[in-house]
Order: C-alpha cells, then sequence, then structure tokens
C-alpha cells in the first residue's frame, strides 16, 4: 500500500503510451493547468494566448509522446509541467524573431502583456500549484459530502478547514444545524481529517511513487511556498 499505483506512475511506466497512461495524463493535465496559465500570462502572454499555449504544450502531451523525456527520478509532476511550458514559450519566441527578420514584415507580437517582474517565477508557479491541490481537495470533500447527504453541513463547516473556531463559533453552527457544540466540534475534527486524507491522495498523483515519505517531503515543500507567498 506504500507503493501503490499513481497516475503520474502509470504516465512515466508506460512512457505516455497506452489508453491508461494517455487517461492518466489527460487527468493530471486538466487537473492541474490553471497554475500553467497563470504562468504563461505572467511570462508576458495575453490571456487568450496563454490559453492557447497551455493548450499546445497538453495536447502535444497527450497526444505526441513528449512524456518519454520526463525524468521519473524527480516525480514531480508539476517540474515536467513547467519545463514543457518554457520549451513552448522558447519555441514561440524564435519563430517570432524568425518572422520579425524575414521579408521586412511586421511581426505578430508575441507578448500581449506585459510579463510580471518576479524574483522567482518557479516559486510562484509551486505556490499557485499548491492552492490547486487545495481547492481540488475541498472540491472533492465537497463532492463527497454532497453524495451523503450532507451538503448543507459542510457548507455551514467549510469555513473551520482553514481557519479555528471558538466556543462561541462553534454554539453559534450548532445552533443552526441542530447540533451541540461538542458534536460541532466533532463534526469538524472529521471533516479535517478527510481533507488531508483528500490532500495526500491529490498530491500523490502527481508524484511518481506514493511512498508516504515522497508525499510527506511534497507537502512540506508546497506548505513553504504558501507560506513565503503570503
Amino acid at each position: 500500500m506504500s507503493f501503490a499505483t499513481t497516475r503520474w506512475s502509470q504516465v512515466v511506466c508506460a512512457g505516455g503510451q497506452g489508453a491508461e497512461a494517455r487517461a492518466a495524463l489527460a487527468w493530471l493535465c486538466q487537473a492541474y493547468w490553471q497554475p500553467l496559465a497563470a504562468h504563461a500570462r505572467r511570462r508576458g502572454l495575453g490571456e487568450h494566448s496563454a490559453e492557447d499555449l497551455v493548450q499546445e504544450v497538453l495536447l502535444s502531451l497527450v497526444a505526441g509522446g513528449s512524456v518519454a523525456h520526463a525524468d521519473p527520478a524527480r516525480g514531480r509532476f508539476r517540474t515536467f509541467l513547467l519545463a514543457c511550458v518554457e520549451h513552448h514559450l522558447g519555441h514561440r519566441r524564435e519563430r517570432a524573431q524568425a518572422q520579425k527578420r524575414g521579408g521586412g514584415q511586421a511581426a505578430v507580437a508575441l507578448e500581449e502583456g506585459h510579463a510580471a517582474v518576479e524574483p522567482d517565477p518557479a516559486r510562484t508557479f509551486e505556490r499557485e500549484w499548491a492552492q490547486a491541490l487545495l481547492q481540488r481537495a475541498r472540491e472533492a470533500l465537497a463532492r463527497e459530502q454532497a453524495g451523503q447527504g450532507q451538503a448543507g453541513r459542510f457548507a455551514a463547516l467549510e469555513r473551520f478547514l482553514a481557519e479555528n473556531g471558538d466556543a462561541r463559533l462553534y454554539r453559534d453552527v450548532g445552533q443552526a444545524l441542530g447540533l451541540e457544540a461538542g458534536a460541532v466540534r466533532v463534526a469538524v475534527h472529521r471533516l479535517r481529517g478527510r481533507y488531508r486524507e483528500l490532500l495526500r491522495a491529490e498530491v500523490a498523483d502527481t508524484l511518481e511513487s506514493a511512498d508516504p515519505a515522497a508525499i510527506d517531503r511534497e507537502l512540506d515543500d508546497l506548505l513553504a511556498a504558501l507560506v513565503d507567498g503570503r
């Protein structure tokens, strides 16, 4: 169980080939493409150009076999994806420069927006990646609670996933839900526990191995990126 199959390990082991590997890669790309689009915008692309670039990158990965160049020793899907985006950005700049040199024609501007000044773009990307993971885990928990007929209760307790409540808050929420303050505290504790499990599952899917130690290291790195960005 410590080394259970993850989506990224399915892709790496199969070299991106086969229906199962392609489906796993497509899921990963679709799930976490928003941080890539944000990175492309920070690199100077306009909103639509950034989305087009990311779409181009993801299609090339799913259909073109580029994933064969991934380094499973690093085990980080986000590192691989960021490198792919930078590679495509480089090619786009080369085409723009070639267009500018050729035939005296005016080049179509590569950068529709203005690149933000960032001390460490990769660190910013890690922070947005971490935020995407947190959001996906929260959405998964919301779907799970709704499936159990607890959508209303989850809506009332969701705030406590990220903040601590006091006796007064638990009492007020309990009155709205028809629960004692102690029951609210227990419900919050269970929700937080399940949220952590879902977050670890999200992280594991982006790693080459589901080894608990590897997941802990990745969580530590992503938490550090969130703290640095405050």
